[in-house]
């Protein structure tokens, strides 16, 4: 019996080890996270002569002078966390990136604001635009496709037309933004690389049509250069569920990246929407 006591004895303290193992890993991860988005800030200063003023804001980190600007060209901009053009509703979550990459010939807060009729001071009045997320599975289901074509067709048929947003994967994401710009609808992709990288490169044509076309654009949070890592996917679905008022889930797994959005999604406490499944699903 006295071996089997060591054995196991043995065997729980090499699960505590790995459980703390993890638990560094993760802590690595956070901070290695945070020190990447300061950096951003930092680099952003000295490219552009402007020194930022940092200032905590609860969760977030605030950045002056109060404008958008060009970074790389006239269509790519950096833009800071309480900037023009930071999205409103991002603002609002917990984690919000310390600034976003946009790539557009629109100015950012022409995408992300509409500007409605005078109030009674006169003044023209800007509104934050319905953004809704369309997520889902890479391997999207002629089902999946027919649907998410049809949604986003009667989004284009609605009084007030709502900007789509998604991740210019493959599947979902890629018939979400195609099927925005053929009925007239106006889309952001979020990507998990940087702005000049466009992933998978089968989407390069797809990235520059988005970013060519008035009113849309890309978005995102990682500086140029930045390759495809699995874990900036993750992290990139923050901000497509922290941009939207609600999303819609096609298709996806249990643990797909589009159920990781929905969840981000209503724990922002956005509404959340999901394609039901057909009858002879198994």
């Amino acid at each position: 019996m006295a071996p089997l006591s060591i054995i196991y004895n043995f065997l729980v303290l090499l699960l505590l080890l790995l459980h703390l193992l993890i638990f560094l890993l993760l802590q690595y991860y956070i901070v290695l996270a945070a020190i990447i988005d300061l950096n951003i800030v930092v680099e952003v200063g000295f490219v552009t002569g402007v020194t930022p003023a940092i200032m905590p804001t609860g969760s977030a980190i605030s950045t002056y002078p109060s404008s958008s600007f060009s970074l790389i060209t006239p269509t790519v901009f950096f833009i800071g966390y309480g900037e023009i053009g930071y999205p409103q509703l991002l603002r609002e979550c917990d984690d919000p990136p310390l600034g976003i990459y946009y790539k557009g010939i629109s100015a950012p807060e022409e995408v992300f604001t509409t500007v409605s009729s005078p109030d009674n001071s006169g003044l023209p009045v800007s509104k934050t635009k319905t953004c809704i997320a369309v997520v889902g599975t890479r391997k999207i289901s002629s089902y999946g496709r027919d649907w998410c074509e049809r949604i986003v067709k009667a989004m284009s048929k609605a009084t007030v037309k709502p900007l789509v947003v998604s991740g210019l994967a493959l599947g979902v994401d890629a018939v979400a933004h195609r099927t925005a710009l053929e009925n007239g609808l106006k889309t952001v992709a979020v990507m998990a690389t940087g702005i000049d990288q466009i992933y998978p490169s089968q989407h390069k044509g797809l990235g520059e049509q988005i970013a060519s076309t008035p009113g849309c654009g890309l978005v995102s949070d990682y500086p140029p250069d930045t390759q495809a890592v699995a874990i900036n996917f993750i992290r990139r679905n923050r901000i497509i569920a922290g941009i939207c008022k609600a999303t819609l889930l096609i298709e996806s797994k249990i643990k797909g990246g589009g159920m990781i959005t929905a969840h981000l999604a209503n724990s922002y406490d956005r509404e959340v929407f999901a394609l039901p499944g057909r009858v002879d699903d198994p």
